[in-house]
C-alpha cells in the first residue's frame, strides 16, 4: 500500500513538472480585450458585383456568414459584418467607418473576382502598400489556406498604387489621402476600401476567393461545401495569426489622429500580430481647427489694384460626405487677401534737350505696371540743304538740317532699278534650267537669270496589280522626255471563302473557319454567344396587395423563366368627408382605392381651430355669438332677479319680529301694568 501511495506520489509530481512546459496553442482573450474582427461581404442591394451562376453578393455574404461562424465558436473573437442580408448596400467610406466605431482590429473585404480573360483563375489577397496597415503574415495564410481547401490556385498577394489620372499621395501628418500634391508622401493604396480602413487607422484586406468568370473556377463554388471549406481555411488563417504566439505590447500609439470630425483613437498593439487593446480617444472631442484645407475651384490671387479671394474645403469631411458618410456636413472656408498697392520706383530718365523731351518713367517692383512723366523739347526748325536724284542702283536723298542747333536728317528716294530688256534665251528641259540674258535699257547694266526645270510630266506605262503572295509593279513615262520609273506595290489581303460555320447559340460562341482561294492560308474567327431573346408567354398583373407574375421563353433555345411582379400597393382619392369637423368636435373622411374601389379606409380630421371656422363659416360664428350673447344676458337677468328676491325676504323677516301695535286706555293701561307688576314677582 505504502509503495503504491509512493507511486502516485511521484506521477504526481511529475505531471506538476511537465504540463506547464506543454507549449500552449493559441491565446485566451475575454472582454473588452478580444480580438475584433470586421467582415464585409463586398457589394449589395442594388449591386450585385460580378457574376457566375449566382451574383457576386451572394457567394460574397455566404462565405463571411461561415467565416463569422467559425470565428465565434473559437471565443477569442468578436465579429462584426458590415451587411448580413441580401438587400443592404454600403458605400466604401460607409463600411470602414463602421470598422472604426466597432473599434476593429482588422477588416477583411470578401469578393470574388471576374476578368475579361476567361484563363485567369484561383485566390488572391490584396493588402495596402502602406507598412503600416498591411498584416502580410495575415495576408500569406489566407491565400495558402484558401487555396488547398478549394483546390483552387495560389495567385498570390499583390499591393497596388493609385496611378491614377490624378494621383492621390499619403499624408503621414494627417493620416489622409491628397490627390495630385507628392511633397506630403508617397502614392496611396489604389483600392477605396483598403484606404478607408488607413484613413480611420485599421488594417483591411480584400480577399478574391476564385474567379467567377473561369469556367471551372464558376463551376466549382456552386458546391455549397466548397463555399464551407473556403469560409472555414480562411477563419482558420486569421485564428492561427492572432493566436498561435504569446502576445507582447509596446507602448500606447496613436492609431488615427485628432481632426475636425473625430476625436482620434490611440491603443495598444501585440508588436507580434498587431492585435491592439486599451483602445480611447485621443481627445476629448473633434477640433474644430484640424482641417486640410483644399482649393475649391479657382484661387484669385491679390494684385496691386484688386483683392485676392479663395474658398477652400476641408479634405476629411468633403471626402467622407461625397464617399457617403452624409451624417458629416463639408467644411467650407474663404480668405481674402487686401490689394497690395502699387510699389513705384523710378526705373527711366532722361533729361530734356533741344531735340529731345525730358522723360522719367515709374514702374512698379510687383506687377510692372508703370506710368511716365513727360517735360515737352522745344524743338528743330528745319531747311532743305541737300538734294541727289536716285539711278538704277543707288537711292537718292534730300537733307534737312535745324537752323538752329545745325542737326540734320535725310529722307531717303528709291533707287529707280533696272529696266531690263531680254536679248538671247535657253528654254530649260525636265531635269535641266534654261536661263535668259538681260540688259538694262537705262544703265546698259547686263545679267543671266536661270530659268528652274519644267520636271517630269509622268504617265503610266504598264501597271502589274498585287496579290496575297506577290507584290505588284507599276511603270511610269515621261510624257515629254521618255524616262520611265518602277513603284512597287504592296502585296494585297487575303481573299477567304468559309469552309466551315458553326452558329453561336444563346449561350455558346460560335465558330467560323476560312482559307484564302489564292493561298490558302486558313483562319478562325470567334463570335460571341447571341445571348437570351424572350417572349411572353403568360402574365398575371398584380394587384394593389398581390404579386404578379411572367412566365418568358426564349424563341432560340427555348428556355422558360418566371420573374416576380412587385404588387402595386393601393392609391387612394381624394376622399369623401363622412363627418365634417367643427369647433367642438372632430371629422372624418372615406378614401376609396382608385384600382380596387371595394377598398376603402377611414382617416380622422381633426377638429377646426377659431380662425379656420370663422374663414370656413362666418354666418355661423356670428349667430353663435349672439346665441351667447342672448344665454349671457339671461343669465345675468337671472341673477339680478336672484338677488333682488333675496333682499326682500330679508326685509320681511326683520319687520316681522317687532311687537304689534295697541291702543292705550285707561282701562287697558291698568291690566297692562298689573300684569307687568305680578310678572316681576314671579
Amino acid at each position: 500500500m505504502k509503495l503504491v501511495k509512493r507511486i502516485l506520489l511521484l506521477l504526481i509530481i511529475a505531471a506538476l513538472t511537465v504540463v506547464p512546459m506543454i507549449p500552449v496553442s493559441g491565446a485566451a482573450f475575454t472582454g473588452d480585450d478580444k480580438i475584433i474582427v470586421v467582415l464585409d461581404p463586398g457589394h449589395g442591394g442594388h449591386d450585385p458585383g460580378a457574376v457566375g451562376i449566382q451574383t457576386e453578393a451572394y457567394y460574397n455574404l455566404t462565405v463571411a456568414h461561415i467565416i463569422r461562424e467559425k470565428l465565434e465558436k473559437n471565443g477569442n473573437f468578436v465579429v462584426h459584418m458590415t451587411r448580413s442580408t441580401a438587400d443592404k448596400f454600403l458605400t466604401l467610406a460607409e463600411r470602414l467607418y463602421f470598422a472604426d466605431s466597432v473599434n476593429a482590429d482588422i477588416a477583411i473585404s470578401v469578393h470574388f473576382n471576374s476578368c475579361t480573360v476567361d484563363t485567369i483563375s484561383g485566390v488572391e489577397v490584396y493588402g495596402s502598400v502602406l507598412d503600416k496597415f498591411y498584416p502580410e503574415e495575415l495576408a500569406q495564410k489566407i491565400v495558402t489556406g484558401v487555396a488547398n481547401a478549394s483546390g483552387l490556385p495560389n495567385r498570390g498577394t499583390f499591393r497596388k498604387y493609385d496611378y491614377g489620372t490624378v494621383p492621390y499621395y499619403w499624408s503621414e501628418e494627417y493620416q489622409w489621402d491628397i490627390p495630385g500634391d507628392s511633397s506630403v508622401g508617397g502614392l496611396s493604396d489604389y483600392y477605396g476600401v483598403i484606404t478607408w480602413g488607413a484613413k480611420f487607422g485599421i488594417p483591411c484586406l480584400i480577399v478574391e476567393h476564385a474567379y467567377l468568370s473561369h469556367p471551372t473556377d464558376k463551376t466549382l463554388i456552386e458546391n455549397h461545401d466548397v463555399l464551407v471549406a473556403m469560409g472555414e481555411a480562411h477563419a482558420d488563417a486569421i485564428i492561427d495569426y492572432y493566436t498561435n504566439h504569446t502576445h507582447k505590447y509596446g507602448k500606447t500609439v496613436v492609431d488615427a489622429p485628432v481632426t475636425c470630425f473625430s476625436a482620434g483613437k490611440k491603443s495598444v498593439h501585440c508588436t507580434v500580430c498587431g492585435h491592439r487593446k486599451n483602445v480611447t480617444s485621443v481627445a476629448a472631442a473633434p477640433d474644430p481647427d484640424k482641417h486640410i484645407w483644399l482649393v475649391d475651384g479657382t484661387e484669385t490671387p491679390a494684385t496691386c489694384e484688386s483683392d485676392g479671394y479663395a474658398k477652400y474645403y476641408c479634405r476629411y469631411t468633403h471626402n467622407l460626405n461625397d464617399k457617403g458618410c452624409t451624417q458629416f456636413d463639408v467644411h467650407y472656408t474663404e480668405k481674402t487677401t487686401k490689394a497690395y498697392g502699387h510699389d513705384y520706383e523710378v526705373t527711366y530718365h532722361r533729361d530734356v534737350t533741344h531735340t529731345e523731351d525730358g522723360i522719367t518713367t515709374y514702374t512698379c517692383s510687383r506687377c510692372s505696371d508703370s506710368y511716365s512723366d513727360t517735360v515737352t523739347a522745344e524743338g528743330h526748325s528745319y531747311s532743305l540743304t541737300d538734294h541727289a536724284d536716285p539711278t538704277c542702283t543707288e537711292n537718292g536723298h534730300d537733307t534737312y538740317t535745324c537752323n538752329a542747333c545745325n542737326e540734320s536728317y535725310s529722307d531717303i528716294i528709291p533707287m529707280t532699278g533696272h529696266s531690263f530688256n531680254t536679248t538671247s534665251r535657253t528654254d530649260p528641259t525636265c531635269e535641266e534650267d534654261g536661263s535668259e540674258h538681260h540688259v538694262c535699257s537705262t544703265c546698259k547694266f547686263e545679267e543671266d537669270v536661270t530659268i528652274p526645270a519644267i520636271g517630269h510630266d509622268f504617265k503610266i506605262y504598264s501597271d502589274i496589280q498585287p496579290n496575297c503572295t506577290e507584290e505588284g509593279l507599276r511603270t511610269l513615262e515621261c510624257s515629254i522626255c521618255k524616262y520611265k520609273k518602277d513603284e512597287p506595290k504592296e502585296k494585297s489581303d487575303h481573299s477567304f471563302s468559309i469552309v466551315s460555320e458553326l452558329a453561336p447559340t444563346c449561350d455558346t460562341k460560335g465558330e467560323t473557319h476560312k482559307n484564302c482561294i489564292v493561298c490558302g492560308v486558313e483562319e478562325t474567327v470567334i463570335s460571341e454567344p447571341l445571348g437570351h431573346t424572350y417572349e411572353i408567354l403568360s402574365e398575371t398583373s398584380p394587384t394593389c396587395d398581390t404579386e404578379g407574375s411572367v412566365s418568358k421563353k426564349c424563341t432560340v433555345c427555348g428556355i422558360f423563366i418566371t420573374e416576380k411582379v412587385p404588387a402595386t400597393g393601393h392609391t387612394y382619392d381624394e376622399g369623401t368627408v363622412i363627418k365634417a369637423p367643427g369647433l367642438f368636435f372632430a371629422g372624418s373622411a372615406e378614401y376609396k382605392c382608385l384600382t380596387d374601389p371595394s377598398h376603402t379606409k377611414t382617416e380622422a380630421l381633426t377638429r377646426l381651430t377659431l380662425s379656420q371656422y370663422i374663414e370656413q363659416s362666418t354666418a355661423g360664428f356670428i349667430l353663435l355669438c349672439v346665441i351667447a350673447v342672448i344665454i349671457l344676458g339671461g343669465i345675468a337677468v337671472f341673477v339680478i332677479m336672484l338677488i333682488k328676491a333675496k333682499k326682500k325676504s330679508h326685509s320681511h323677516r326683520k319687520h316681522s319680529k317687532q311687537p304689534p301695535i295697541i291702543k292705550i286706555t285707561s282701562d287697558t293701561q291698568s291690566k297692562s301694568e298689573e300684569t307687568e307688576g305680578s310678572s316681576i314677582e314671579k
